[in-house]
């Protein structure tokens, strides 16, 4: 080395003593200051995720098991019966569409053997058949007697024609109540068994 290569060597090396905050100083401790943040964001970044994935899980998992209980619930008891059958079953009638029968009118529907049915409006008799399975029944147009009555009682009558016109199914319920339901559920009649 030359002579005045080794002066600038010192010269260099006196000016990082009297000036320990230059460049040269600031160089080691802000790569150190620098890569001692880095590894403290980077471990604050990774707590943080982790931290969050476990929150992530646990509030997933507690939402699953929700869902779970919900789809595993079940329904409560049904409140009606299956029933045998109607064949030879006599009934009376008690509600049409939601309204009771004119008192002492003695409104009935029977099922007889073969798919027969026959009743009474409380004005005129009435026959026809049934079709019934499972737990369907379809009446056919009924075939009547042409009697004139109270306003009150032809008026009953042809509700009841019609009622007996849109029934698709029926069911008895728990306190052997009859039910002659349309094809959107609703009942369209209510009926109590006349005979054993």
């Amino acid at each position: 080395m030359t002579t005045q290569s080794m002066r600038v060597v010192r010269i260099v090396s006196m000016l990082c003593l009297l000036a320990p905050l230059s460049s040269c100083g600031r160089k080691g401790g802000a790569s150190s200051s620098s890569s001692s943040m880095s590894s403290s964001g980077a471990a604050t970044r990774e707590s943080t995720a982790t931290s969050g994935s476990s929150m992530n899980s646990a509030s997933g998992a507690g939402t699953g098991a929700a869902a779970g209980a919900a789809a595993g619930a079940k329904p409560s008891a049904a409140r009606v019966n299956p029933h045998p059958g109607l064949a030879s079953s006599e009934w009376q009638v008690d509600e049409i569409e939601g309204q009771a029968v004119v008192t002492q009118s003695h409104a009935s529907l029977s099922f007889g053997t073969g798919g027969k049915v026959a009743g009474n409006t409380g004005c005129n008799q009435f026959s026809g058949s049934a079709k019934l399975a499972g737990s369907s029944v379809h009446f056919s147009p009924m075939a009547s007697t042409r009697k004139a009555c109270q306003p009150e009682l032809m008026s009953q009558e042809t509700r009841m024609m019609k009622a007996l016109g849109g029934v698709t199914g029926y069911l008895v319920d728990t306190t052997g109540v009859l039910h002659l339901n349309g094809a959107d559920g609703t009942t369209l009649m209510k009926l109590t068994r006349a005979t054993q």
